[in-house]
């Protein structure tokens, strides 16, 4: 059990990225052969202390001085994350949460063999920024703790250093790291603690010493010397750690080789048990005998000699005589070996620990001999997607030095039990090619799926606190030199060559057929209504009526604007402040839903698309500025008529079939009640080509759009866009009549029974492995996308994708009607790992008002969510490259926005500033989305004085919101905002707020997390010249990916300033 959890914390990887190799982290052997390596694999032999560091997430680790330790004084060093860092930012590609938590593994991954350590995690989540300690344990609960014992009761540390101990600001989960780290500390050493671990084989283990970091120079501490150079890396220990940390790209790490952060003094200073020093840091080979009472004599005199021995063959391979380094190496290891036998011989608690000690120190001499003799082995597949049943073929090569002499035998495959497995051909000297197969599993469907089920949850508790799963399958190799033996074990990987290089992934059992959705979200618009959205937020003892909304530039605009501080702002209140409170309205605080009759004469205003602008009423014109928002709606919306309104959409499902066995597969689309699914991606088969027009087909009467029943239905309103062609005879009290595929009728129930099957599903056949495309046309029920206000069922909806076997080659009773309902596909950062998720249409309906023809410009820096997130609701949109910002005619856009970060990554951003700014002031709505400080307030780009506070956000996204001025444009054009729609926000509110702005500017929300002041720069407007400049750091790119309606709501109204 120990051993393996060793094992699958520092796996050998394939090809190795890494200059300094990989064998120093791991208990096998690496992959290079340099001199270094082999010097440096040599004394970590030597060195028996072994160091784990604890911190929070990836990009927490002190490289520094991971690489000193671990390279420098060549302990076995292991850092353990806590989380996967899921909760963070992307700066390099689309992937959030979980998704994003595999590349950050990875990164990491690599960034731990440039220092030389070892990984592991716990299973915590990383739920983004918070502020206290508090929220992040109640979050994690005792399932962090768990896995923090176990690693330590795994790897079993001399020495535990607690990255963030002593930290109490910044960060939640750093100051809970720094809590958790002394109380694991404690909870190892206890039998009573976990004691299913106990059960289970791992032992209580107390470590000698407890260690924090300080940063400088602190008395009574062991200092690391961050600027001295390696004398055999050639680089100072600091510029090693910062080689490790630029791997953590995801995190925008580009000016770390300047910062001086990384170059500053580092000292660990003792918190419990022995004092830190270099005795204690790096325990030599012999001290290894004083930690066994008892047995020291027995131990002490044998140990000297296998130090000897590799004294003897470090300065060999310093003089590069490969014999004699083999010659020492093979006496230490054969005399390591001849001590543990002995040891276990006594039959003794100690001397067991004392043999499980011993048995590390012969995996790092096997370490060391296997890069002295050169032996490198790659086992490479021809399919790296494995299906039950189905054979694979594994090419293993390998080389080593020509001397000294080394005898080899045939490598294996290691495979799980059960496998067939057989050698095909020996190609050469150096390379065995070897096929294995997956047992195919007899049985019910039942008894297959819960079997693969079991097989599941042992890879995930397998895992749980290493980096990847084990491989699936590995080759190895045995040899003998000087009458010992060594081996080499090595993860079987596919390899796909690119136009750049090539990449190795590891194997996966997958399902024999997969499924891809496309697109994967998107939403349905219901409603389309504007101020009569707001309900029930009337007072009880007013008569409904509007409130009049005073543009920018009125006399109480001026008086908001005019010489009223900013931290002064008047304080009508959205919510009452308390943190367990929802948020609410006082009467007059926003506009209040008119009364029934104002209701229908309003929503005829509103849909009355033939109008668009009132009679005598000059037309919309850009640049003209903001006007005061008119009592009676005049703005075109986009509505019912529009392709995203109506929701209509065509779903293609890749489908991927991995077996190479021919067979047919159905596949389909399991869609919520009243949704209307057609396969072929067309929906006329709906409406008259299902049967034969020769076949006689009854159907029920519908009473056509237009008649007395259809205006009940649409709330007396007739719809703007019926078609002209004849429904019927047209007489009064005559029901319509149809011929075969005029429009859509409803079949009978036999009808019914009998098409739907037909139309809903397709059948494709497979030869083999392979792709095919298989269409859908989806349309939700007409209530959705109604444009009476609250008619429309907002919400969350799934359109599941599923596969059927339905006959094929080699299928046995358990494959027979075997259903599919997984996709797997590359990442798109990190393409060597597949994600796998529920084959899943996400769709948000949503009431939201929209501007007809909105246009936008958008300046995005890297992979931005919101452009797609906007044309999902009908926002054209059109993302500004440099030549077009420099170049291109600005004035045809409603809004130009800002994407997060942008003046960070978009050099070209900053020199067309002026530009935008005078958008702005001709008339145009600039929006900028959240910058972050450094860049911003160096940089000064909003066109009045405004900086960006430092960790200045709220991050509890249930926290209250409350309302300086309900009157605002910004809070009721073209959508009135209501309390709701501040409800169901994801992971926070916002970030990187202004903490001073000048009096220009006018504060739109005031924000607290709880036990805080509010901040009033989460969302702030200014008029500028003829137009408006809006700041924003509320998480927009979080929210509109999620299908948040509040959040769309607002962020049109932000683009919309320009359309009243």
């Amino acid at each position: 059990m120990l051993l393996s959890a060793l094992w699958c914390a520092a796996p050998v990887r394939a090809q190795d990225p890494s200059p300094y190799g990989s064998g120093h982290g791991g208990s096998a052997g690496g992959n290079g052969q340099s001199l270094p390596e082999v010097i440096e694999a040599i004394e970590k032999a030597r060195v028996t202390t072994r160091i784990l560091c604890i911190t929070a997430h990836p990009d927490d680790e002190p490289g520094a001085v991971l690489a000193y330790l671990a390279r420098g004084l060549h302990a076995d060093v292991a850092l353990l994350s806590l989380t996967r860092g899921e909760g963070g930012q992307n700066a390099l590609g689309p992937e959030q949460a979980p998704q994003l938590g595999v590349i950050r593994t990875e990164e990491l991954m690599r960034a731990t063999q440039v220092y030389g350590t070892r990984l592991f995690f716990t299973r915590a989540p990383d739920f983004g920024y918070t502020k206290t300690p508090e929220e992040a344990m109640k979050v994690w609960g005792d399932l962090v703790l768990e896995d923090m014992v176990r690693v330590i009761r795994t790897f079993r540390p001399h020495v535990i250093i607690n990255n963030w101990g002593g930290v109490r600001t910044g960060h939640g989960h750093h100051q809970a790291s720094g809590i958790l780290t002394p109380k694991a500390y404690a909870m190892a050493a206890d039998a009573d603690a976990f004691p299913e671990q106990i059960k289970e084989g791992l032992q209580p283990w107390k470590a000698e010493a407890l260690l924090q970091l300080s940063r400088g120079d602190a008395s009574g501490g062991f200092s690391i010397p961050v600027s001295e150079i390696s004398a055999l890396w050639g680089k100072s220990w600091g510029e090693i750690g910062i080689e490790g940390y630029l791997n953590h790209r995801t995190q925008g790490v580009g000016g770390v080789r300047s910062s001086p952060f990384f170059r500053r003094a580092i000292t660990l200073v003792a918190v419990e048990g022995a004092k830190a020093d270099a005795k204690l840091l790096a325990a030599p080979l012999t001290a290894l005998a004083g930690r066994f009472a008892g047995i020291e004599d027995v131990l002490l005199p044998r140990l000297k000699e296998v130090d000897d021995s590799l004294d003897k063959a470090e300065k060999a391979a310093r003089e590069v005589e490969w014999g004699k380094v083999a010659l020492h190496l093979s006496r230490a290891g054969r005399d390591s070996l001849a001590l543990r036998t002995d040891i276990q011989k006594q039959k003794s608690e100690i001397a067991e620990r004392a043999a499980q000690e011993l048995e590390r120190i012969q995996e790092r001499i096997d370490t060391a001999m296997t890069l002295a003799l050169g032996l490198r082995m790659e086992a490479t597949a021809n399919r790296g997607e494995i299906v039950e049943g189905e054979p694979f073929a594994v090419s293993a090569q390998w080389r080593r030095r020509l001397e000294p002499a080394l005898h080899l035998e045939e490598p294996t495959l290691e495979a799980p039990e059960g496998w067939v497995q057989e050698t095909l051909t020996e190609k050469a000297v150096g390379s065995v090619n070897l096929r294995a197969a997956p047992t195919k599993k007899d049985g019910t469907r039942e008894d297959l799926e819960r079997e693969r089920e079991k097989e599941r949850e042992r890879s995930r508790m397998a895992h749980s606190i290493c980096p990847w799963p084990e491989p699936l399958a590995s080759v190895s190799i045995h040899g003998q030199i000087h009458a010992y033996f060594i081996s080499q074990e090595v993860p079987v990987v596919t390899t796909r060559v690119t136009s750049v290089g090539s990449e190795t992934r590891p194997l996966l059992m997958v399902p024999a057929v997969t499924l891809t959705v496309e697109p994967r979200r998107f939403v349905v618009v219901s409603g389309g209504n504007l101020k009569s959205e707001i309900g029930d937020l009337k007072s009880e003892k007013q008569e409904r009526s509007f409130v009049p909304i005073k543009p920018i530039g009125t006399q109480d605009d001026k008086k908001r604007q005019g010489g009223v501080p900013s931290a002064s702002v008047p304080s009508a209140a959205l919510g009452t402040g308390r943190a367990s409170e929802p948020p609410h309205f006082k009467t007059g605080d926003l506009p209040v839903a008119p009364t029934r009759q104002d209701t229908k004469q309003t929503t005829k205003r509103i849909t009355d698309r033939s109008r668009g602008i009132r009679a005598g009423e000059p037309p919309h014109s850009k640049g003209a500025g903001l006007k005061p928002a008119p009592t009676e709606q005049t703005e075109e919306f986009t509505g019912a008529g529009d392709q995203h309104s109506k929701g209509e959409r065509e779903i293609v499902v890749r489908v991927r079939h991995y077996a190479t066995k021919a067979e047919k597969i159905t596949v389909g689309i399991e869609a919520p009640a009243g949704w209307v699914v057609v396969s072929g991606g067309n929906l006329k088969s709906e409406i008259g080509d299902l049967k034969s027009e020769k076949q006689e087909r009854s159907f029920v009467p519908i009473k056509p759009i237009g008649t007395q029943d259809d205006k009940k239905r649409q709330g007396g309103v007739p719809s703007a866009s019926v078609p002209s062609a004849a429904l019927g005879t047209g007489k009064a009290g005559e029901p319509p009549h149809f011929k075969t595929g005029d429009l859509p009728v409803a079949p009978t129930r036999q009808d019914t029974e009998q098409t739907t099957k037909r139309i809903t599903e397709q059948t494709v056949e497979f030869v083999g492995a392979g792709d095919q495309l298989v269409r859908f046309a989806v349309k939700p029920p007409v209530e959705m996308t109604a444009l009476r206000p609250g008619s429309g069922q907002a919400g969350k909806y799934e359109l599941k994708a599923y596969a059927r076997r339905e006959s094929g080659e080699a299928q046995n009773q358990a494959m027979q009607g075997e259903e599919f309902r997984t996709s797997l596909e590359p990442l798109p950062t990190l393409p060597t790992r597949l994600w796998r998720e529920p084959a899943v249409a996400k769709v948000h309906v949503m009431d939201v008002a929209v501007p007809k023809d909105l246009r936008v410009g958008y300046v995005a820096a890297e992979n931005d969510p919101i452009p797609q997130a906007l044309r999902e609701i009908g926002v054209h949109v059109e993302l500004l490259d440099e030549a077009q910002l420099a170049f291109g005619d600005l004035s045809k856009y409603d809004a130009i926005a800002i994407g997060i970060r942008a003046y960070e990554l978009r050099s070209d951003l900053a020199r067309a500033n002026q530009r935008l700014l005078d958008y702005a002031a001709a008339g145009g709505t600039l929006v900028v989305q959240y910058q972050r400080e450094g860049v911003w307030n160096a940089m000064k780009p909003a066109p009045y004085p405004a900086t960006i506070g430092n960790g200045l956000r709220t991050t509890d996204e249930n926290s209250p919101v409350r309302v300086p001025d309900p009157a605002h444009p910004v809070l009721n054009f073209p959508n009135a905002i209501r309390a709701e729609d501040f409800s169901g926000w994801v992971q926070e509110r916002g970030l990187y707020y202004w903490d001073k702005f000048d009096a220009k500017y006018t504060p739109v929300l005031a924000l607290k997390d709880p036990g805080e002041e509010e901040a009033l720069g989460a969302l702030v407007t200014a008029r500028h010249g003829k137009g408006v400049y809006i700041y924003t750091g509320l998480s927009f790119f979080r929210q509109l990916p999620e299908g948040v309606a509040g959040a769309y709501r607002l962020f049109v109204n932000l683009l919309s300033q320009g359309r009243q």
